[in-house]
């Protein structure tokens, strides 16, 4: 007899079965890289969409802005946005942000005058990150503080910081304290004097122009205000 192969004890050979797996195998691999394809091909129509929708789209402030200078009727700012005078008012960090943006920034000729409410003080302001010199303002500001809380009067704007922030602004000025206002209270206890002061410097309202303007200005006679000043010459 010839001889034959041989197997261990306990061992079998079934091609078939091997050759079944590797097919299974190969056809759940197409089956993923199918699944996968398609994933990309719908991420890719996806950023293709939104390439086309940035660069479609205008941007915010030109849309403003080309529908107030084109005059477009269906615009809630037809007729009530000048651009020629515009004013900026902030408070606390706000106050910050007032004096950085019409003096630091691409911008800062657009403003015609400021109002700073409670400002952090300069020392503050730069222990902060946010510092700002206020030799470089332009344009007339009124600055406005209270006199209660020892946040207000001690760490955001003592007097004495008030006063050489004052002094160093060497254009058409003003300021005052609220004898009956902390911190907070400043954002709306002072609103009199605010509009009148922006009445007057943007749209020449002379009856406003009065609580600032005159041999003895309302601001400074008050009662409800405290170290007032007013130096409009620059």
């Amino acid at each position: 007899m010839g001889k034959g192969i041989s197997f261990p004890a306990g061992a079998c050979y079934n091609g078939g079965t091997m050759e079944r797996r590797a097919f299974l195998m190969l056809k759940a691999t197409f089956k993923i890289a199918k699944v996968i394809g398609i994933v990309l091909l719908v991420l890719l129509l996806l950023i293709v969409l939104l390439v086309v929708l940035i660069a479609t789209a205008p941007s915010v402030p030109n849309r403003y802005t080309r529908t107030v200078e084109t005059g477009g009727e269906g615009s809630v700012f037809y007729g009530k946005v000048d651009l020629e005078n515009i004013g900026i008012s902030g408070h606390s960090q706000g106050g910050v942000g007032v004096f950085n943006a019409v003096t630091d920034n691409a911008h800062s000729g657009l403003y015609k005058t400021a109002v700073a409410l409670s400002p952090t003080q300069e020392e503050g302001a730069a222990a902060l990150g946010m510092p700002y010199d206020l030799t470089k303002v332009e344009i007339p500001v009124l600055m406005l503080a209270g006199t209660q809380g020892e946040f207000e009067t001690e760490m955001v704007l003592p007097l004495d910081a008030m006063t050489a922030m004052y002094d160093r602004l060497s254009v058409p000025k003003a300021m005052a304290r609220r004898t009956d206002s902390d911190h907070g209270g400043m954002l709306y206890k002072a609103d009199g004097y605010v509009t009148a002061w922006l009445l007057w410097q943007l749209q020449g309202n002379e009856e406003a122009g009065k609580a600032f303007t005159g041999e003895s200005p309302e601001l400074t006679r008050n009662a409800l205000y405290q170290d007032a000043r007013v130096d409009l010459e620059a």
